[in-house]
């Protein structure tokens, strides 16, 4: 996924949360493990607060653009896995996903495209965050499976 602009990023990582939201949902209400239980709940947590965040500056530095958004889904539909299953098929994903994510909020901050300053410290920590829990996701995946 590439970005060719501030409006650009705003949008697709709106659509990219949202779907690590859904996901998260459904793993948490089907979990067996408690790690993967709270897992669930930060993610649910962070980023349903930045999804607010970015769509306040959506609409009040870009209110008169378009926000609809071709969104590719990234992530299997767990809807009907259980157990290790439901763990393995979420962790392998949810890696890919979070990957996209680092390389787009990457992206915004290397390429001058940033046209507000305070998406910079943002973005940057969307980064880290998640290149940390692909480490742990890493690690689980490894010990579990």
């Amino acid at each position: 996924e590439s970005i060719e602009s501030e409006h650009d990023y705003l949008v697709h990582m709106i659509a990219h949360h949202e779907e690590a939201v859904s996901s998260a949902n459904i793993l948490k209400a089907n979990t067996q493990r408690e790690e993967m239980k709270k897992f669930a709940d930060d993610i649910i947590k962070t980023q349903s607060a930045e999804i607010e965040q970015m769509k306040i500056w959506l609409n009040t530095w870009y209110p008169n653009e378009d926000h609809a958004v071709d969104y590719q889904p990234m992530m299997r539909d767990l809807t009907n896995l259980q157990g290790d299953a439901l763990d393995q098929a979420f962790l392998q994903d949810m890696i890919f996903h979070h990957m996209d994510a680092v390389m787009m909020s990457q992206q915004l901050i290397t390429s001058g495209l940033a046209k507000h300053s305070e998406i910079i410290p943002f973005a940057e920590t969307i980064r880290n965050t998640q290149r940390n829990e692909i480490h742990m996701m890493r690690n689980w995946l490894t010990e579990w499976f």
